[in-house]
């Protein structure tokens, strides 16, 4: 059974320095679930709650019954750690019950360091004996707010990309991408997935800073060329700059410096071209009539 945790720090009864490093989506998803009192442990949304003592003793029978409730979704998520220090993350979302509104369900992206140890701190970050804390959140993608599912289509992939330049991680080895659906209303955890990133080194890239892509600004069917990107493969996204990927394609490789596509029909405005395999990004402007 695989379980994916996440720990949000609160402000009480005192502060300690995990909160204090991210108030913000920790105070946001607090006061999302109502806690005014911890420890306090909460299944799937709204499945299970009691405080952490209480739930210790029917943990292992609390996820047998969920896990045996037939999932609404399916996520994957696949994250890789540049030697910027950025994470990249590509999340793909599918709804397989086609009965589910998806109209009040959003998709959360949390990183969490799995363990982070007292003595990563110069002063004790709590008033307790702990050594060691576990599933630190330590940022909510984009935001503790989530992206919309609003009328998703049921039985097709749904893709988002996100960036994030790493902050107030202590130990790069122990992070861990967490995503999951979640009914904002009922406040019910669909399904969730997690991944922990690999490391790509951008220095092996050859000449990131010679890849031009033109025209730019481009019209609808146009014929988009990238120029000295071969060494980055021939498949790439395109996402709107709300996260979501909107078409992916294989480029023709018109010759050894060259790659081509013939862009396909998007409303106008501001894009980003991506490499499926490499952190190379740029933005693009579609122009239409």
């Amino acid at each position: 059974m695989s379980v994916a945790a996440i720990a949000y720090h609160t402000s009480f009864p005192y502060l300690d320095s995990m909160h204090l490093e991210n108030p913000t989506d920790a105070n946001a998803r607090v006061a999302y679930y109502g806690v005014n009192g911890v420890p306090h442990s909460i299944l799937d949304g709204n499945a299970y709650r009691a405080s952490t003592a209480t739930f210790l003793g029917q943990m292992q029978s609390q996820f047998t019954a969920r896990q045996a409730v037939t999932p609404k979704f399916q996520i994957q998520v696949r994250t890789s750690l540049t030697s910027d220090d950025s994470l990249h993350l590509y999340v793909s979302v599918r709804l397989t019950d086609a009965t589910l509104s998806t109209d009040m369900i959003r998709i959360h992206l949390a990183v969490t360091e799995e363990e982070v140890l007292k003595s990563s701190y110069a002063a004790s970050p709590g008033a307790n004996s702990l050594n060691a804390y576990s599933f630190v959140m330590r940022k909510m993608i984009p935001d503790a707010s989530g992206i919309s599912l609003n009328n998703l289509v049921a039985n097709v992939d749904t893709n988002f990309y996100f960036a994030w330049k790493l902050a107030k991680i202590k130990r790069k080895s122990q992070l861990r991408a967490v995503a999951f659906v979640q009914n904002v209303t009922s406040k019910e955890v669909y399904q969730t997935a997690f991944d922990k990133p690999i490391v790509n080194n951008i220095n092996n890239i050859p000449s990131l800073s010679a890849i031009q892509v033109y025209p730019n600004p481009i019209h609808n069917g146009q014929l988009l060329t990238i120029r000295n990107g071969a060494a980055l493969g021939s498949k790439w996204n395109i996402q709107n700059m709300q996260g979501q990927v909107v078409t992916s394609f294989e480029a023709l490789n018109l010759n050894t410096n060259e790659q081509s596509i013939v862009l396909p029909e998007l409303p106008s405005g501001i894009y980003l071209l991506m490499n499926q395999q490499y952190p190379f990004y740029q933005k693009i402007q579609i122009v239409n009539p």
